[in-house]
């Protein structure tokens, strides 16, 4: 995601049925926003993002303002977007699988560089592929070693625990701890074992 809190986009929206990811995504960007100083408003209504949008806008405080897709209105959005280019106020629209047109209008105001899509692929080689591209690269984030998981470790995590990322996420967490823990940077076959549930016979 490429933007500023110093100028953050008006508008933008987090789409799809991965609901992992789509998750991950929103935490994120509420974190980034409580440490750029912002105030974290979760809303339900419409009549709410108003009420929102006039406290930001009026006292000048920067705000993200997140809300179901299908909660607010296209007209507040479009309203927003017109007439506060120069504020430090976003909606955040969440909408759970496939944007709607007429389920979730507003979301066809956002720029689509503002628009993330987390969706599950439908063929399961493509899942797997998927699965084993997430491993290596949690394991990078986690341990800072670019060639931390080996890709036929990962194949073999993958083949043991499936393909949810949620629970691929929690697993590799824990393997990675215990090599941080040794002062390592490359996972072993044996820290995988040792830890994850399922054979991973490799």
């Amino acid at each position: 995601m490429k933007f500023s809190w110093d100028k953050p986009p008006l508008a933008m929206a987090v789409t799809g049925d991965d609901h992992f990811l789509r998750r991950r995504w929103l935490q994120h960007t509420t974190l980034g926003a409580y440490q750029a100083g912002y105030e974290v408003v979760h809303v339900g209504s419409d009549g709410e993002v108003i009420d929102a949008l006039s406290m930001g806008t009026t006292f000048g405080q920067p705000m993200l303002i997140r809300v179901g897709g299908k909660e607010v209105a296209y007209e507040t959005v479009e309203a927003h977007m017109a007439d506060n280019l120069k504020s430090r106020v976003c909606i955040v629209m969440d909408v759970d699988g496939s944007a709607d047109e007429k389920k979730h209008p507003a979301v066809a105001l956002v720029k689509k560089k503002h628009l993330f899509t987390y969706s599950t692929p439908a063929r399961k080689q493509d899942q797997e592929a998927r699965a084993r591209k997430f491993l290596t690269m949690e394991a990078h984030r986690l341990t800072s070693n670019q060639d931390a998981l080996s890709a036929d470790l990962a194949r073999a995590m993958v083949n043991a625990l499936g393909t949810d990322l949620g629970v691929l996420s929690y697993e590799i967490g824990k393997v990675t701890a215990l090599v941080r823990s040794r002062r390592g940077g490359q996972i072993e076959v044996a820290d995988v074992t040792s830890l994850v549930r399922g054979k991973t016979g490799t």
